[in-house]
């Protein structure tokens, strides 16, 4: 790996990425659903999980995922929501955090992500979570699309790897790197891990938990390419 020298000034520069102010309505989860949709991709090839279109310069898409998700060395693509499969031509990664940029070259019009302020989330906030699932033994062998709701139950100060919210969710693996949302569409985290909640052996519940939006936006430009 190398330290990326020329950044693309739309994902890196100084005013790159506008944080949406709060408003005061709430759009609906149909409406919420649709707007998910049309940024939210499946990342296939030598991995499995979910991605979100943050950026666009020229021809070029940035999606932002889990590095997990493309932890293998191998051949990753992106399949977006029109059914248009794309190789992915360049991977960067961000060191401490489980994030991972990658890039695809498209002429069509795709839509990005609404980029909200995840300092403004608070416990007991609705928030959605949008994904493509792994499949489904002995029902389908095709990843599907879910989008969930739930809300926020803590706001942690510090976790590994930048997880620091938790919320209520339901998600299932393939989901990881897919969009966590607030009430206005916007995105202010990446949903990536559970963790099971035991007493005496004895399973309470399942906690899901994301890296918040604006960790992402201090931690970009320490980004670094994938040797491949």
């Amino acid at each position: 790996m190398k330290f990326i020298d020329n950044l693309p000034a739309l994902l890196f520069g100084a005013a790159v990425v506008v944080i949406q102010p709060q408003v005061a309505f709430a759009l609906s989860p149909l409406q919420i659903n649709a707007i998910a949709k049309g940024f939210t991709v499946v990342i296939g090839g030598s991995g499995v999980g979910s991605g979100v279109v943050i950026e666009r310069k020229g021809n070029t898409y940035y999606v932002l995922t889990n590095q997990h998700v493309i932890a293998d060395d191998g051949n990753y693509e992106i399949k977006t929501y029109d059914g248009a499969r794309y190789s992915v031509k360049r991977i960067r990664e961000l060191l401490g955090l489980d994030l991972a940029i990658l890039e695809f070259s498209s002429v069509q019009n795709y839509n990005v992500a609404s980029v909200g302020n995840s300092d403004n989330a608070y416990e007991g906030m609705p928030v959605y979570v949008a994904g493509w699932a792994s499949s489904i033994p002995g029902v389908t062998e095709e990843r599907n699309y879910q989008f969930t709701q739930g809300n926020i139950r803590s706001r942690l100060e510090t976790g590994e790897k930048g997880y620091t919210l938790v919320y209520d969710n339901r998600a299932v693996p393939g989901m990881s790197g897919g969009a966590v949302l607030d009430e206005q569409g916007n995105l202010i985290g990446i949903n990536g891990i559970a963790r099971e909640i035991e007493k005496q052996g004895k399973r309470l519940e399942i906690l899901r938990f994301a890296i918040p939006i604006n960790t992402f936006l201090s931690a970009r430009s320490h980004a670094v390419w994938r040797n491949r």
